[in-house]
């Protein structure tokens, strides 16, 4: 893997993480201290998100580094290396996954519970930043799964580096790098 196509992926992973963590931080506490009297469940929804979305950040900073490492290395001098750096990108990407459900959960509490709140301007710019929130969610999840292909494809180039898996391997890259360029423009 040349080292545009991971630049490329690993700014994808963490722009779309970035930008799904700033509306959680920055434009949902607008509503926190604008309006004293938000429903219980909002609050606690909003607080569950926020450290759902820490998290997250953590876990794909893991897999970017596993992924930078990887491209590091010479797979065919320290294979066994390379497996157990696959492995840990596998299981960081898979826990930010399961993570991004959680979020989405939150996401529609918070929805929820908007109902409750006083000032429909308010519930308005709310509910528009929840919407943007969740497409952003979705297209992490997304990534994750094309990502958990592109790591079976380096495991299976790894262990056996014929054009056939090379070409599979740049095939992933070319899909993340066309999802990276719409979602850039």
């Amino acid at each position: 893997m040349n080292q545009g196509n991971r630049n490329k992926i690993i700014f994808f992973a963490s722009s779309g993480v970035l930008v799904l963590c700033a509306v959680i931080f920055f434009v949902l506490p607008f509503f926190v201290s604008a309006d004293p009297k938000l429903p219980n469940q909002f609050v606690e929804s909003f607080q569950s998100a926020s450290q759902v979305s820490k998290d997250i950040v953590s876990l794909t900073a893991k897999t970017n580094d596993a992924i930078r490492a990887i491209g590091d290395l010479d797979a065919s001098k320290d294979g066994e290396r390379v497996f157990a750096l696959i492995r840990e990108a596998r299981e960081a990407n898979e826990k930010a996954y399961d993570q991004a459900f959680l979020l989405s959960q939150d996401l529609q509490k918070i929805a929820e519970s908007l109902a409750g709140v006083r000032s429909q301007e308010s519930q308005r710019i709310a509910y528009d930043a929840i919407a943007t929130e969740l497409a952003l969610v979705s297209e992490f999840i997304a990534y994750t799964q094309n990502l958990q292909l592109f790591l079976d494809r380096m495991s299976a180039l790894v262990y056996v580096d014929v054009p056939e898996q090379r070409a599979a391997v740049e095939e992933v890259i070319a899909e993340v790098n066309e999802k990276t360029e719409v979602s850039i423009n």
